[in-house]
């Protein structure tokens, strides 16, 4: 019997290449230049959907499917809502993109 199971959602996770942790006012310039948003107050993380889908997809809440990062300011990062494999390594790569742009120095 053929199974008709497929991926949906991928989750990833790992660790930025920091030279040391992110400080607030970095923090404050992906904020301003790159879109980032703080989800919660009480902890210091950064959240941003990336728009990378040509065909709009909807979840059953009517909005819009894209995957979603959260970076922490010691480097830990999770990326979800992910199709495969080369979406995560794309996704990673303007994540290090935006990094670099607003914190030169920071990485390894």
């Amino acid at each position: 019997m053929k199974s008709n199971l497929k991926v949906v959602n991928l989750i990833v996770s790992g660790k930025i290449p920091l030279k040391r942790k992110l400080k607030v006012n970095e923090f404050d310039k992906l904020i301003l230049k790159c879109g980032w948003f703080l989800p919660r107050e009480e902890i210091i993380l950064l959240s941003k959907q990336f728009n990378y889908r040509k065909k709009v997809e909807l979840n059953v809440h009517k909005k819009q499917k894209n995957p979603y990062v959260t970076i922490w300011f010691s480097g830990a990062i999770i990326i979800v809502g992910l199709k495969n494999k080369k979406e995560a390594s794309d996704i990673y790569d303007l994540v290090i993109k935006d990094i670099k742009k607003c914190c030169p120095g920071a990485l390894i």
